[in-house]
């Protein structure tokens, strides 16, 4: 029986280059925003300073019950550290809590296939709330990856 000769694909610099199918998502980083959050970055990822991060899926759920201290338009945000925002929530939060009288979901999802990739080594992604949150919750989720290469950029 022959052995198959072994074959790695490079790119023009010598790095071994991925194929389609290994950028999967495999990492999951749940953060929650709430009162003690205030408006300040949470960490979601820290890339290794050798490796891009790639992120797959983005979900922001908003609690019926979160409230702020006037009334108004918030902006939930998830953030890379170099190429800006991923992914933006507007919703409405009031001051006061009023039980809802039917099943509530305020939540965002990205879409199927969808694809983020950092364009520099070692950056982090981030996640806050523009307005502190006087009550309730909001949970911010992504599933992410690493990669040694640049990925479409």
């Amino acid at each position: 029986m022959s052995q198959g000769v072994q074959i790695q694909y490079n790119d023009p610099q010598g790095n071994p280059r991925q194929l389609q199918g290994q950028f999967i998502g495999s990492k999951y980083s749940p953060i929650t925003l709430n009162s003690g959050s205030g408006t300040t970055n949470q960490n979601m990822s820290v890339a290794p300073a050798d490796k891009y991060t790639f992120v797959t899926a983005v979900q922001i759920t908003v609690d019926a019950t979160c409230t702020i201290g006037s009334a108004g338009m918030v902006n939930v945000n998830v953030t890379d550290s170099v190429d800006g925002v991923l992914a933006t929530l507007r919703v409405f939060i009031p001051a006061a809590f009023a039980a809802p009288t039917v099943p509530t979901v305020l939540r965002q999802v990205s879409a199927p296939g969808s694809f983020w990739a950092s364009s520099t080594k070692g950056s982090t992604i981030t996640c806050n709330i523009g307005t502190a949150l006087t009550a309730g919750s909001i949970r911010v989720s992504i599933i992410y990856g690493y990669s040694n290469v640049a990925i479409g950029n």
